[in-house]
């Protein structure tokens, strides 16, 4: 299941469909959980003497980077072959008695989610996002003790049904189409070891590496499956793992200069033709990634042919040129790539010149953030207003 940018639930057939055809076993990555909390039922008062009956428990959800989403998904399967729902209730508190007058209280139920949890309502909609290590929420209050209050009677605790998403959160997220060299690149920089093959959709989940510099620092890159055109119909994998690229602070295109072709019935496109598909991809998942600062990654730079396309992808993307072959997917608006490289991951060329960038980039990010935002110009202003209005972002 996927639930779509409105807030529907939907069947995610296009990631069935994919796994059943490259005979992928049912060895998902679990982004996301639902789940029923309870507050523990509190204890009942001895209003003879005057007891007063122990609280319920509470339920406390609290994030812990050694967790995974898999650790919370239950094992066993619902009805109609879904998983079933997480029940998470805080322990009953115990009721007053003679030779005990106050009762004791229902232990809390604090469990630990992984970094990047995002606690939603049922229809998807954010509630609070636990980014940070021991960042905590309430989901649920225990009932409270019997008392002269409440005439001594035990009481419920609350109940809610949520559904917890994991976002991956990461410093710079790799966007493109299948076969771009997403994984290659990842592989070359970091040392993750995502699936690398010729076939599309060898990358099913998102993978994140971590770039190692000499003075020790870090940084986090997430790479995603890749987008196809349709992607926004569910075609392919779909959206589904575009939202693990909304935490990111950069985006980095990567784009194969060869172009790209899902299969014999489908229309070759040329590398520029794939790139804008992607950035239109993008836009119709949400706009607003259209606004981050992002680089551009012409990926298979290899030969003079290959450096001769690349050129012409970045002389086109000068003038905004869109071919009169998907003129109907015309992106708006382009986004503006803060840096161009031409490199070869799999010959690991012009890789080192990437981190740097990646790096310099995120440099700038920061220092943006304490400034209060990027500093733009009048003239950016404008353009930026009349794509939120032609998108609905403003009213």
């Amino acid at each position: 299941m996927f639930v779509d940018r409105s807030g529907v639930e939907r069947i995610d057939t296009a990631d069935y469909n994919w796994r059943k055809a490259l005979g992928v076993r049912d060895q998902r990555f679990v982004d996301h959980v639902v789940c029923n909390v309870y507050g523990g039922r509190s204890g009942a008062g001895l209003a003879k003497f005057g007891g007063v009956g122990g609280d319920g428990g509470d339920v406390y959800l609290v994030a812990d980077a050694n967790k995974k989403m898999s650790d919370l998904q239950p094992s066993a399967r619902g009805g109609g072959g879904s998983w079933s729902v997480l029940k998470l209730k805080g322990e009953d508190g115990v009721s007053s008695q003679k030779r005990s007058i106050k009762g004791e209280r229902g232990q809390d139920l604090t469990v630990k989610v992984p970094l990047g949890t995002s606690v939603c309502d049922m229809k998807g909609k954010p509630l609070i996002d636990l980014d940070r290590e021991g960042d905590m929420v309430q989901v649920a209050r225990g009932g409270e003790g019997g008392s002269p209050k409440n005439e001594f009677k035990s009481s419920k605790g609350s109940f809610g049904s949520f559904k917890l998403y994991l976002r991956l959160i990461a410093d710079v997220g790799l966007v493109g189409f299948p076969n771009a060299g997403k994984s290659t690149l990842l592989s070359r920089i970091s040392e993750a070891k995502p699936s690398i093959t010729a076939f599309p959709f060898t990358t099913l989940h998102p993978n994140v590496g971590h770039v190692r510099y000499g003075d020790l620092r870090q940084i986090s890159v997430a790479d995603t499956p890749g987008l196809i055109e349709g992607a926004s119909e569910n075609i392919g994998l779909g959206h589904r793992f575009l939202k693990h690229v909304e935490r990111t602070k950069m985006l980095a295109y990567v784009a194969d200069v060869e172009g790209f072709q899902l299969n014999q019935t489908s229309p070759r496109r040329s590398g520029y033709e794939t790139l804008l598909l992607l950035i239109k991809e993008l836009e119709l998942y949400d706009s607003t990634l259209l606004y981050k600062p992002a680089v551009l990654l012409l990926n298979k730079v290899e030969n003079k042919e290959s450096e001769s396309k690349a050129d012409h992808i970045m002389q086109s993307l000068q003038q905004a040129h869109v071919p009169d072959s998907i003129k109907q997917y015309e992106p708006f608006p382009f986004p503006e790539f803060k840096t161009i490289l031409k490199i070869s991951a799999k010959e690991k060329l012009g890789l080192e010149r990437v981190t740097e960038v990646f790096r310099e980039e995120l440099d700038k990010v920061a220092l943006e953030d304490e400034a209060g935002g990027p500093i733009m110009t009048h003239e950016a202003k404008k353009e930026r207003l009349a794509f939120d209005l032609t998108h609905g972002l403003v009213s």
